[in-house]
């Protein structure tokens, strides 16, 4: 993986794509990120720095192009407009559905078009997946009950891990294995014990 951004003919490129001549009017790139749960992100956010004109896939589907006609293009296809001045440097963001993600791999496509006689190319892009807050429930309760022998902490569900703070100065730290009910020695003193979901 090479990094970003791409282009040539700004002195700025951390990669830089053929500049000889003839010109390419369009330059292709991909790459492929995974996705654990499509299902969990509602909306994707990306910012583009493209000089002059681009046009973005995922998983083949476009999902946004800036500065080139509407309609069908191909690697012939020039940008509408140069990009000049500070727009060369400027992030341009925008937003669409994350109805195009699946679960597993995906592949983002990047068309990145010239304008005739292009005398610079630059392209960058950030791309963040945005979705429901998800809300932690607390753990579990934790009871103790003492015997004459033993200590006996008891608590509901699997999905949570008991740690124990040894006093007076220590950190809390996992019990490996240990499972409701989970037995301490009547001797047992000195300790805090907490239930932290995992």
């Amino acid at each position: 993986m090479k990094p970003a951004q791409f282009g040539y003919g700004d002195g700025d490129e951390a990669t830089h794509v053929f500049s000889g001549e003839p010109r390419s009017t369009t330059y292709y790139f991909r790459r492929q990120f995974h996705v654990p749960r499509a299902a969990d992100f509602t909306n994707l956010l990306a910012e583009v720095l493209r000089d002059d004109g681009i046009v973005v896939h995922i998983n083949g589907h476009e999902v946004f192009r800036m500065n080139l006609p509407s309609g069908e293009i191909n690697h012939f296809t020039y940008a509408s407009a140069q990009v000049t001045g500070t727009n060369e440097n400027f992030y341009f963001p925008t937003n669409f559905s994350s109805s195009v993600l699946v679960n597993g791999e995906n592949t983002i496509a990047v068309e990145l078009h010239q304008t005739e006689n292009p005398t610079d190319a630059s392209f960058d892009m950030s791309l963040a997946a945005v979705g429901p807050a998800r809300i932690q429930e607390p753990p579990p309760s934790l009871s103790a009950e003492r015997s004459a022998t033993a200590v006996t902490l008891r608590w509901q569900g699997t999905d949570a891990v008991l740690e124990q703070l040894r006093l007076p100065a220590g950190s809390w730290e996992p019990l490996t294995n240990a499972a409701s009910p989970h037995e301490l020695p009547a001797s047992t003193n000195s300790s805090l014990f907490r239930l932290r979901r995992k």
